[in-house]
Order: C-alpha cells, then sequence, then structure tokens
C-alpha cells in the first residue's frame, strides 16, 4: 500500500510525492476465559464386599462344641496349640519354604501336622467364642485371632509350594486334610475362611460396638464390609444373626 505526501523542490515549491508505507493489521485476542476449566466427569467405582456364605466358614465355626469350659481356658488352649503351629512354621522355614513343594515323607508329615494344628486350634477359638462367660470384647479378640491364624498358615503353605495337595498324597491315609484341600488345595481354602472369619468379626465389632487392636485387624482383613442391624417398628430391635452368621439359617440373617 503507498500515500501520498508532498516534497519540496529545488525551486521551493512543492510537488507531490508517492512514499510507499506498510499497515500492519493487529488482531485482538479472544477475551480471556477466567472461568476454570470444567472438571472430567469420572464413574464412581463401587466396591462390592464378597459376603461369604456358610459353607465358606471353617468346620469348626459351622458347628462348635457345646461349652464346657470357660473363656480364658480354650483361649489358652488356642494360643498354645497357635504357638506350636508357628514354631513348626519358622523351624522349617529355611528348608521347606522357597516354593518347591516337597513329596517325600517327611513334608507329607510336616504338612499334615500344620493342618491338624490349624484345626484343633479352631476348635478352641470357636468354644471360646460360645463359652458363656464369653464378653463382646473377648468374642471379637477370638474372631481376630482365628482370622490371623488362616492367614499365617495359608502364607507358609503358598510359600512352601502347597497350593494344590500333590497327586501322590491325595489317597495317603496319614494326610489330615478336608475333601476342600483334595479339590481345590489348602490355600484356597484358607483364603476364603480367613474371609469369612474376618467378615463375621467385623460384623460382630459394629454390631456390639467394640473398637481396638482386634477389631482394626478383622477390618483389614476383611476390607470394606460392613453390616448394620435391621430397624424394626421405628427402634433398634436388632437381629437373630449377624449375615454371614455361620451358626444361623440365612433366614435369620440381618438385612
Amino acid at each position: 500500500m503507498t500515500l501520498v505526501g508532498c516534497a519540496r523542490t529545488i525551486d521551493g515549491a512543492y510537488a507531490p510525492q508517492i512514499v510507499p508505507a506498510e499497515i500492519v493489521t493487529v488482531v485482538p485476542a479472544p477475551p480471556k476465559d477466567d472461568a476454570p476449566p470444567a472438571p472430567i466427569a469420572r464413574k464412581p467405582v463401587t466396591v462390592e464386599p464378597v459376603v461369604p456364605d456358610e459353607s465358606m466358614f471353617p468346620a469348626a465355626w459351622r458347628q462348635p462344641p457345646p461349652p464346657t469350659a470357660s473363656f480364658a481356658d480354650e483361649v489358652t488352649i488356642a494360643r498354645a496349640l497357635r504357638t506350636q503351629l508357628q514354631s513348626m512354621s519358622r523351624a522349617s522355614r529355611s528348608s521347606r519354604l522357597n516354593g518347591d513343594a516337597g513329596t517325600d515323607t517327611a513334608s507329607l508329615a510336616w504338612l499334615s501336622k500344620l493342618l491338624e494344628l490349624r484345626e484343633r486350634a479352631d476348635r478352641a477359638y470357636a468354644s471360646a467364642w460360645v463359652a458363656q462367660d464369653a464378653t463382646p470384647e473377648g468374642k471379637v479378640e477370638v474372631l481376630s485371632e482365628a482370622t490371623t491364624l488362616a492367614q499365617e498358615l495359608r502364607a507358609t503353605l503358598e510359600s512352601a509350594g502347597y497350593q494344590e495337595i500333590p497327586a501322590a498324597w491325595k489317597a495317603e491315609p496319614m494326610l489330615h486334610a478336608t475333601f476342600e484341600d483334595i479339590a481345590h488345595g489348602p490355600v484356597r481354602r484358607l483364603g476364603e475362611e480367613t474371609r469369612a472369619l474376618a467378615f463375621f468379626c467385623v460384623a460382630s465389632a459394629d454390631r456390639d460396638h467394640v473398637r481396638g487392636r482386634a477389631a482394626d485387624s478383622c477390618r483389614r482383613a476383611a476390607g470394606p464390609t460392613r453390616v448394620s442391624p435391621e430397624k424394626a417398628g421405628g427402634e433398634d430391635k436388632g437381629c437373630a444373626c449377624l449375615k454371614g452368621d455361620p451358626l444361623c439359617t440365612t433366614s435369620d440373617w440381618c438385612k
């Protein structure tokens, strides 16, 4: 583009002169939006707890023996058996817990003895739970210890490579094992029983308003679970049984 201007000549007169010129076009910036960006919509993730059914509970808890001793006596028996089981696990750790399950007679005896000790300890814990002098805090404590015992034994057998019973042992008379152990392996069974006991422990703690180390341990083992007593007639009447209680039928559970 050009512009027309004037320039003075030699004789003092003025004459028109064409002067080139450049025009710069400035484009205004779009108005600044001070509003924050819209948040990204995220789909909520709902974690649904696995509610154990009766078959997932250890046999000792499905049909506990009638109480014949005090709570303290039964707990003492259970803890002695648990200590014996832990000692056997530690003593064999260096030679067995290498992920390569042995199939010799000594390994068979070791595995069978661990499963037997756990079953006997579980019966003692269940007997303590139904003892007439058991308090709500005591019941949560024995459930917590039974849960931890199942966890510990599961970890021991998994580290030793006994996810499944060796085929050569399945018909062995000296093997102390359940039908589930033979069919699916003791590691899977102990995992299911851990979750079932932990769930029942959390439900018991919630119902009786028990707080503390034992209840917290159960919550960590169970994950996000909660069972609230049903409301009846405008009042909290409680329930015949907590949901998942192996001692009650499904129709008696809290809804």
